[in-house]
């Protein structure tokens, strides 16, 4: 039996499959990105969504109940912000609790995505979700990257990008800095939010309310908000748009949380990408952020 997990800064995903690559458990949790998470929430992640996986196999009788402890052999992680791990420990230790065992082996996200694509051994790969990054692999393995800088520096383009510049823009009209635009009520609906005229500290309530929110999180979790850029713009996800972000009439939609989108008229609207840095990616679009999907290419 053959276990696999794809561990992002958005989200993890474990796959079970037996010899002849038939899958036979799929599980979903959160970010297993240890820098985006820290180690023990990226392992804690990665063990919730290995527990989906088998609980789906054992389900279908393809694997033993759990009174037995599964040999799986080897397990593969294609992880974001896979070199931050000082040793396997925390992730066998995940994987004894349900009752497995194997050799785990972690390998990049951006090498995983492109396998993903081909099976070719040369060729290029643009990953789009929480993080950015273009890659060249030759002979199956990484030859070239661009960015995969990670959110401090670098991902331009990328959910995250997107979400902080949403955040930004919304933030900046409320303290009278910028102008407003439909992403200030988005914002607000989707942090809970009410508008009103108190202040609080020299500042609006609503802006003291959104700092204290958005301050709670981890910075990877802007990427949640890349998503209210394509509404206003009108593309993607169930909102209505009208002019967009820059526009100052688009409507908000029913949602104030995730949707996809293929980009918009606003400049902040790029596509995003995931990489093996530490806002993470999942190697695919939007489920929170918004972004785009990943694509691979064959080529010299």
């Amino acid at each position: 039996m053959l276990l696999a997990v794809d561990a992002g800064g958005t989200s993890s995903r474990a796959v079970l499959a037996d010899p002849t690559g038939r899958c036979v458990g799929y599980g979903r949790a959160g970010g297993g990105n240890p820098v985006s998470w820290g180690p023990e929430l990226a392992a804690g992640a990665i063990g919730a969504a290995v527990a989906g996986a088998l609980a789906q196999a054992r389900a279908a009788g393809a694997v033993p109940g759990p009174a037995e402890v599964l040999d799986l052999g080897t397990v593969v992680l294609a992880m974001a912000g896979g070199s931050a791990w000082q040793s396997t420990a925390p992730i066998e230790t995940e994987l004894r609790a349900r009752g497995l065992t194997g050799t785990v082996t972690i390998e990049s996200d951006l090498v995983a995505t492109f396998c993903s694509g081909t099976a070719a051994r040369d060729g290029y790969a643009l990953i789009a979700g929480t993080g950015a990054a273009a890659i060249r692999v030759r002979d199956g393995a990484m030859d070239r990257t661009a960015d995969a800088l990670g959110w401090l520096v670098g991902d331009a383009g990328s959910g995250f990008w997107i979400g902080r510049r949403v955040v930004r823009d919304a933030l900046a009209a409320l303290d009278g800095r910028g102008p407003r635009t439909s992403l200030t009520g988005m914002l607000l609906q989707a942090l809970g939010i009410t508008a009103g005229d108190g202040r609080t500290h020299g500042r609006p309530v609503a802006l003291q309310q959104c700092i204290d929110l958005l301050y709670r999180m981890r910075p990877v979790e802007l990427s949640r908000f890349a998503a209210l850029a394509f509404r206003a713009a009108g593309v993607g996800g169930d909102g209505q748009g009208g002019k967009g972000p820059s526009g100052g009439d688009g409507q908000a939609g029913d949602e104030s949380g995730t949707g996809g989108g293929q980009g918009g008229k606003d400049p902040s609207a790029g596509d995003g990408s995931s990489g093996d840095d530490p806002s993470g990616g999942d190697g695919q679009a939007g489920d929170e952020s918004g972004a785009g999907d990943a694509a691979a290419a064959e080529g010299p």
